[in-house]
């Protein structure tokens, strides 16, 4: 399905971690309906109308769509229906390990792998590592943390320079 396309990247980025973190439950398709809810700082229910596996309209409850606005909710729901994620019942989000059990179990080879990819691919946290590694070392750099302030809210603000808090 093409459909980033019709989203802003922040839009892609944040639907893209709400479908990782598991946010996306109870994903249903049933007659060219697709819908889910999101749990976000509340729980989202989003609804999509596909046309050959093309969203044709959608909505969500969340107070950014209420104008007709795509939100990262929506993003999150077509994300989860690429994976294949289609149930009918809640995902049961217990059986998933939690951050801290994934850290505990992986490698640390894995971990530096990891982390090195994330931080070379997201501005935003390389700066949160520069000033974490920086803090734990007693120094603290303010130019530095001034960066990292502006960049994340750069990263949240639309176009209008207005940053949607749901």
């Amino acid at each position: 399905m093409d459909w980033e396309e019709m989203f802003e990247p922040k839009f892609l980025s944040r639907g893209k971690a709400y479908f990782k973190d598991g946010c996306v439950t109870d994903l249903q398709y049933d007659d060219g309906i697709l819908s889910a809810v999101v749990e976000g700082t509340e729980d989202y229910d989003v609804s999509i109308t596909l046309e050959n596996d093309i969203p044709s309209d959608m909505e969500c409850s969340c107070p950014y769509a209420e104008d007709g606005n795509l939100c990262k909710h929506m993003a999150a729901v077509l994300y989860a229906y690429d994976a294949g994620n289609v149930k009918s019942q809640p995902k049961d989000r217990k059986q998933k390990p939690s951050v801290q059990e994934l850290i505990a179990n992986a490698a640390p080879e894995i971990l530096r792998s990891f982390l090195c990819n994330a931080v070379m691919h997201d501005k935003a946290l390389c700066s949160d590592l520069e000033l974490y590694i920086n803090r734990a070392a007693g120094e603290i750099d303010l130019t530095a943390y001034q960066k990292n302030i502006k960049t994340t809210i750069h990263q949240y603000e639309d176009r209008h320079h207005f940053i949607d808090y749901s």
